[in-house]
């Protein structure tokens, strides 16, 4: 079969690509290893004669010349039956793809197979695996079992494959193995990194607004230390970024000062508004990014008593507009261990890499954008779900994955760091079942994907890295936790944990991490439901253990289950302990506050401030949490 056999074949694979979400492969080019030939011996002749010929090759993107990162490309495996010694024999071979690392067959993709014959009969599909099976003894992709090839006739199999990293001249091998013995053919894969396309961005220039200060503002209450709330994008506030003190009580110190065009960026369509200490002063700061064509970060960094200093520095490798791509979240931690917070960027089609921006005061940062494609491109994969924390205890935050549709593990990408490089593990996620459950293994990557369920990233062992626990699933009866080694391996735990995980899966249920009773130890409050009369905690005893407290709080536990409300967590009066705050209630008047007084007890108050419960309520602003002063 000669090449241009095949390349009329490639449509006959247009619809895999397209399936992939990728391009037709009929306007793709064909890039071919060497024809192998195996041989013999003739006992009529009574010498070796050709007998069976391979090839391996695959498809390429004609306009960049090469597969394209995270993108599906076919591999195909020829091979042919040339018995010129009986000239009726069939062969039978059979077919194992040899991959190198960072190359992998994505299971929810089909192969394709077709016969041939080379005496001009039309291609016949040809029924095979349409799903290869690795075997994890030789690291080889077993293609379809043997199949009898008469002389003249070759089998070409199919086969999507992902490419997670950049090649140079690295090779894809095809092993064939049949009666007259194996041979292996090779093709040379070049598969340069590339970086995510975007539009030439637009000019921006936005001067730094004047920051003044507005007359008769109060000053926040000096006894308490604890979070304050923060309210931008609101429609009605001008040009001023309002802040609410809390006084420990339900009610609020508010000051409004101006901050000039900060206000207006901030209310820009499809804008990220995140909350940090971006200089390391103990103070939450405030930055804007995610709009197309922006070339710089606004930062309104906060002066300790309610106003701002405003900062609008450029950013290299429009960082800022690739947070503006669809699926792309906007993390902040620290990922340098330097005490400011930084940003990362994650979920990207097609991308290679994970953008860090990397905080250096005075609203300035520093953009890295390093080689990660494996995790990038499951980072990208819709149910995905990305999650900070310190996961090797290192003082550099790092980003874990869950809710991957299929997956079987935790892809963790460690961060190495001011280099902006990420170390990246993807190990099993096999979980013990309950005791007297029946059951033999169950996958916590898989548990977090199913509907409903919560995924809380924390240091749930307190041993200083951060573990993940799930609640909310349908039929459960406990807590899983994965608690983290630091080498990117956990150590599974899913205890018998009573009505909790019940509540955990009632309709509209929402579950909150915290503090709730002041022993160092993340627990989970669960509110929302319609009809509870209680703050339902699962208090955290550690080694996987919760015990549940369900204290009395109708008020608070009705409104709750209002429509629109939304819970906020926080250290709302500075004693140590997680509170909880509720916004966006339909005709709110009040902001309901539950103060947690230990063990899993609240007390509650509802004081009328309808221009903050406006503020909040807002659909297309944020509130957002943190202490300004």
């Amino acid at each position: 079969m000669q090449q241009s056999d095949s390349v009329k074949r490639v449509v006959g694979v247009a619809a895999v690509a397209l399936a992939l979400g990728g391009e037709a492969l009929a306007d793709s080019g064909y890039a071919d290893g060497s024809t192998v030939q195996n041989s013999g011996y003739c006992a009529i002749t009574q010498m070796y004669q050709p007998t069976t010929q391979t090839r391996v090759g695959y498809y390429v993107d004609t306009a960049l010349g090469i597969p394209k990162i995270g993108v599906p490309t076919v591999i195909h495996a020829v091979v042919t039956s040339v018995d010129t010694c009986t000239l009726g024999d069939a062969d039978d071979p059979g077919l194992e793809l040899i991959l190198p690392a960072g190359v992998h067959i994505d299971p929810s993709y089909e192969a394709q197979c077709f016969l041939e014959s080379v005496k001009g009969k039309q291609d016949q599909p040809y029924s095979c695996i349409k799903h290869p099976v690795l075997d994890q003894r030789t690291g080889r992709y077993y293609l379809g079992g043997q199949t009898d090839l008469a002389p003249g006739w070759s089998l070409e199999i199919q086969v999507p494959v992902v490419f997670d990293q950049a090649f140079t001249g690295q090779e894809i091998q095809l092993l064939t193995t049949s009666g007259f013995g194996n041979m292996v053919s090779k093709v040379a894969v070049f598969a340069p990194y590339q970086a995510p396309t975007l539009p030439t961005p637009m000019t921006m220039t936005i001067p730094p607004p004047t920051v003044t200060k507005a007359p008769m503002q109060p000053s926040p209450p000096e006894y308490i230390y604890g979070d304050d709330l923060a309210f931008l994008g609101t429609a009605g506030t001008g040009t001023t970024l309002p802040i609410a003190f809390t006084n420990g009580d339900g009610s609020f110190v508010v000051t409004n000062y101006q901050v000039g065009m900060f206000a207006d960026w901030a209310r820009t369509p499809g804008v990220k508004r995140l909350a940090g200490d971006f200089n390391d002063d103990g103070r939450t700061d405030y930055a804007l990014l995610g709009v197309a064509g922006w070339q710089s970060i606004p930062v309104a960094t906060s002066l300790g008593n309610g106003s701002f200093s405003v900062t609008n520095q450029a950013v290299t490798d429009n960082f800022s507009s690739l947070a503006a791509l669809p699926h792309v979240s906007a993390l902040t931690g620290d990922f340098n261990g330097d005490g400011k917070t930084d940003i990362a960027l994650v979920g990207g089609i097609g991308w290679a890499s994970i953008p860090v921006a990397f905080g250096a005061g005075a609203g300035a940062f520093t953009v890295h954008n390093e080689v990660a494609p494996l995790f990038a491109s499951m980072a990208s994969q819709g149910p995905a779900k990305p999650h900070v924390g310190d996961f090797n205890r290192d003082g550099n935050d790092d980003i874990a994955l869950t809710g991957g549709a299929g997956w079987a593990s935790i892809p963790i990408a460690f961060c190495n760091g001011s280099n902006g490089t990420f170390l990246i593990t993807n190990k099993p996620a096999l979980v013990m079942p309950p005791p007297g459950s029946g059951n033999a293994l169950w996958n916590f990557a898989e548990l977090a994907s199913q509907p409903g369920v919560t995924v809380i990233a924390a240091d749930f062992d307190l041993d200083g890295r951060a573990d993940l626990a799930l609640a909310g699933g349908q039929g459960w009866t406990g807590i899983p936790l994965a608690v983290g080694y630091g080498d990117g391996s956990f150590m599974f735990m899913h205890k018998p944990a009573g009505p909790i995980a019940g509540w955990a899966s009632s309709p509209g249920a929402k579950v909150l991490g915290g503090d709730f009773n002041r022993d160092g130890y993340t627990d989970l409050a669960i509110i929302g439901v319609s009809g509870w009369q209680s703050i339902p905690v699962a208090l955290n005893i550690g080694f996987g253990n919760f015990v549940p407290a369900n204290n009395l709080n109708s008020a608070f536990a009705a409104r709750a289950a209002e429509m629109g409300a939304r819970p906020i967590t926080g250290d709302f009066n500075g004693d140590g302990l997680t509170d909880i705050a509720l916004i966006g209630g339909t005709g709110w008047l009040t902001i309901p506050m539950a103060f947690c007084t230990d063990n899993g007890d609240f007390t509650t108050y509802d004081r009328t401030n309808a221009t903050l419960a406006g503020w909040a309520g807002e659909a297309n602003a944020s509130t957002l949490v943190g202490p300004v002063n």
